[in-house]
C-alpha cells in the first residue's frame, strides 16, 4: 500500500519491488504478509529513488610508490560523461575526463579528501567528495648511532616515516637498565659500559618492514688511573707518563699546579724535563686535570699524586 514512483511495480505473490523510475524522491510505502494464520505482519518501507549522482562511495588505499588506478562510477544520467576534480589530488595521481583516477604516489602520505564533478550529456552535472588514504612503506630516518654515559640517565629518538605511523621494535643485548617503546624512543640509566649492538625493525603494516643496524655506545665516567708516580733526583732527567681511562678519546692534559722546577707536563700527559739540582727533597704534589672529546661540552677529571724527590 501506498505510492510506488512511475515504472516501478511490486509483485504480491514473490515480494519483488522492480522497475526503472522515472522520477526522483522518497517514496514511503507499507508491506503486507499474510498467510492465515494469525494476524498479518506489516513493514514501513522507504523506496529512495536517486537522480543522476556519483555512485562510487568509497576509494581504496593507495601506497607511496606503487601504481594505483580505480574508474570513479556514476548512476542515472546519459552518456556522454565528463569527470574532473574539485580538490586537489595527491602528487602523482590524476583523474582522466572518463573518471579514471590513476597513477603512482610519490608524495604526502596521509588522509585526503577528494572532490570531483561530472557532468551527464552536458546537462546534469553530480558531485562527491571521496576519502583516500594514502600509505607508505615504513623507514628509519635517524642515525644508527649514539652514546650514554655509564650511570647517567639518557635518551635517544629513534625517527621513522611511513603511514599509517610505524612502531620500533628492536633485537639483540640492550645494557642493563635502557629500553626502547614501540614509539621509537631508547631511554635508561645503564649500569655497564661497552658497545652493545642491536637491530631496530619498523613495521606498520605496508610493505615490508624496514631494519636498521644501530649501535649504543656507553662511556665509562672519565677518571685518572695513574696512582704514583716515579721517583725524580736533583740535576737527573725524569719522564712518566700519566693515563687515564673512560670518556672519549684523545685526553688533553694540563697541570693544576707548578711542578718541581724543571719539569713540565704536556698535552699529551706526559711528565718530562731534567729536575733542577735546587729542587729539594721532599714529597711534592702534583695536580693535574684531563679532558676528554665528548661531544660539545667535553668532561674532565682531576687528580694530585706525589711526586717523591730524594
Amino acid at each position: 500500500t501506498g505510492s510506488l514512483p512511475s515504472g516501478v511495480t511490486f509483485t504480491p505473490a514473490t515480494g519483488v519491488l522492480a522497475g526503472t523510475p522515472s522520477v526522483t524522491g522518497t517514496f514511503p510505502i507499507t508491506f503486507t504478509a499474510s498467510n492465515g494464520v494469525g494476524s498479518p505482519a506489516t513493514q514501513g518501507f522507504t523506496l529512495t529513488v536517486l537522480g543522476f549522482h556519483v555512485s562510487t562511495s568509497s576509494l581504496p588505499n593507495a601506497v607511496i610508490g606503487s601504481a594505483y588506478s580505480v574508474q570513479l562510477q556514476t548512476q542515472g544520467g546519459t552518456p556522454p560523461y565528463k569527470w574532473k576534480k574539485t580538490t586537489k589530488l595527491p602528487k602523482g595521481l590524476k583523474l582522466s575526463s572518463s573518471g579514471l583516477l590513476a597513477g603512482t604516489p610519490s608524495k604526502g602520505p596521509g588522509s585526503y579528501s577528494i572532490g570531483v564533478m561530472v557532468t551527464s550529456n552536458k546537462t546534469a552535472m553530480a558531485t562527491a567528495t571521496l576519502p583516500l588514504i594514502v600509505d607508505q612503506a615504513p623507514a628509519i630516518t635517524s642515525t644508527s648511532t649514539t652514546s650514554f654515559k655509564e650511570n647517567a640517565a639518557g635518551s635517544f629518538t629513534v625517527t621513522t616515516s611511513g603511514f599509517p605511523v610505524p612502531t620500533v621494535a628492536e633485537t639483540g643485548a640492550l645494557p642493563a637498565g635502557v629500553t626502547l617503546t614501540s614509539g621509537g624512543v631508547l631511554s635508561g640509566t645503564p649500569t655497564q659500559s661497552g658497545t652493545f649492538a642491536v637491530t631496530l625493525t619498523a613495521t606498520n603494516g605496508i610493505g615490508s618492514p624496514a631494519s636498521q643496524s644501530f649501535t649504543l655506545t656507553v662511556i665509562a665516567p672519565l677518571v685518572i688511573t695513574t696512582t704514583s708516580l716515579p721517583g725524580a733526583t736533583p740535576g737527573s732527567s725524569y719522564t712518566a707518563q700519566l693515563a687515564a681511562s673512560g670518556g672519549v678519546p684523545p685526553f688533553k692534559w694540563k697541570k693544576l699546579s707548578a711542578l718541581p722546577k724543571g719539569l713540565k707536563l704536556s698535552s699529551s700527559g706526559a711528565i718530562t724535563g731534567t729536575l733542577s739540582s735546587k729542587v729539594a727533597p721532599g714529597t711534592y704534589p702534583v695536580s693535574a686535570q684531563v679532558t676528554d672529546k665528548e661531544g660539545k661540552v667535553h668532561t674532565s677529571a682531576q687528580k694530585t699524586i706525589n711526586l717523591v724527590v730524594s
